[in-house]
């Protein structure tokens, strides 16, 4: 309880300095001088362990997208041709999921043959490889490539 009333303070304070002075100074540059340094100092660790959060829930969100394909598969001797098959005219899953890195698009699918195919996250190092290198975490968080799972039918009739 002690440290939430020094935040609230801190963060009262702060409004404060900028009410005071944002009429004299450039507003974006009195915000950098004070609370920029304040958010980025120690958050190193702080950005690692969302990355890998990110990293937990795209690999949910790929595997969600492999199992639908696999429905798909089992109902028409093929993979299909492109993400939006798995959604209509049969739905497979309800809609395919955003990719956590990025909010804005979904999860990759290529279909490489009848057999194959590749879905991805653009990962951490938020560059979309477009499922062609595989993100490695051994080689650190914001190492390159994409989340990826290549699947080959298992059984083909």
């Amino acid at each position: 309880m002690k440290n939430l009333a020094i935040v609230i303070g801190v963060v009262i304070l702060l409004a404060i300095f900028y009410m005071l002075w944002s009429k004299t100074l450039d507003k974006p540059t009195v915000v950098e001088r004070t609370v920029t340094p304040l958010a980025i100092r120690g958050n190193d660790n702080v950005r690692k362990t969302i990355a890998r959060q990110k990293e937990k829930e795209a690999e949910g969100n790929l595997q969600k997208v492999v199992d639908a394909a696999e429905a798909y598969w089992v109902e028409n001797n093929r993979y299909p041709e492109k993400d939006l098959d798995l959604t209509t005219p049969v739905a497979y899953i309800k809609e395919i999921p955003k990719d956590p890195f990025t909010q804005d698009n979904v999860i990759g699918f290529k279909k490489k043959d009848k057999h194959n195919f590749t879905v991805w996250s653009i990962g951490p190092d938020l560059k979309d490889d477009i499922g062609d290198v595989a993100y490695d975490p051994s080689n650190g968080v914001f190492s390159d490539g994409d989340i990826l799972i290549n699947r080959k039918a298992q059984a083909i009739r």
